[in-house]
C-alpha cells in the first residue's frame, strides 16, 4: 500500500464515526511533528480523529495546505496507554497493537510521500474521548532511498 493510499484511506474512512479533536501534540487538539533526514521540516495542525469500533481502529489525520500526516492505530480492543509499533503497509500482520503512518507534502512540482517503516506511537493517556501520546518514527519513500526521522 503506498503512503498516499494509506493517507487517502485515513482521510475517507466513511464507515467510522467522527470523533472530537484529540490532543496529540503540544497544543490540545493538534498533531505536531518535526522531521530530519533526507529533508527537514516541522508541522503542526489541528488533528481529527475517527474511531472505528468494528475494527478497533483509531485514525488520526492532520493537514494544512499541501502537507498532511496520517496515523492509523490498530488496537487490540480499545485504545489504552500502550506502545504501538509501526508496521510497513507492505507487511501483512495479524497481531495487535500496531500502527501505520504516512507523511506527505508538495515540493515545488511533485508530491513527496513517506510511509512508516519502523518506530512507535506511544499512547500515554486516554480520557473522555481524548488521546495523548508521543511518536518516534522512521519513514521511507516506497521504492526509493529517501528517509525521514519523525518525532512529535
Amino acid at each position: 500500500m503506498r503512503p498516499l493510499l494509506l493517507l487517502a484511506i485515513v482521510l475517507v474512512a466513511g464507515a467510522c464515526s467522527k470523533a472530537s479533536r484529540r490532543p496529540t501534540g503540544p497544543t490540545p487538539g493538534t498533531l505536531a511533528v518535526t522531521w530530519t533526514g533526507s529533508y527537514t521540516g516541522e508541522f503542526e495542525a489541528p488533528a481529527e480523529g475517527r474511531w472505528c469500533p468494528s475494527d478497533s481502529l483509531l485514525e488520526i489525520t492532520a493537514s494544512r495546505g499541501d502537507t498532511g500526516v496520517g496515523v492509523a492505530i490498530f488496537a487490540s480492543d480499545t485504545i489504552t496507554p500502550a506502545s504501538h509499533p509501526i508496521i510497513s503497509p507492505q507487511v501483512e500482520v495479524n497481531w495487535r497493537p500496531i500502527s501505520m503512518v504516512s507523511v506527505r507534502w508538495l515540493k515545488e512540482t511533485e508530491i513527496l510521500g513517506f510511509e512508516g517503516a519502523t518506530g512507535t506511537v506511544l499512547v500515554t493517556q486516554v480520557s473522555r474521548g481524548k488521546v495523548t501520546g508521543t511518536i518516534d518514527w522512521r519513514l521511507k519513500v516506497p521504492g526509493g532511498v529517501d528517509t525521514l526521522i519523525v518525532k512529535g
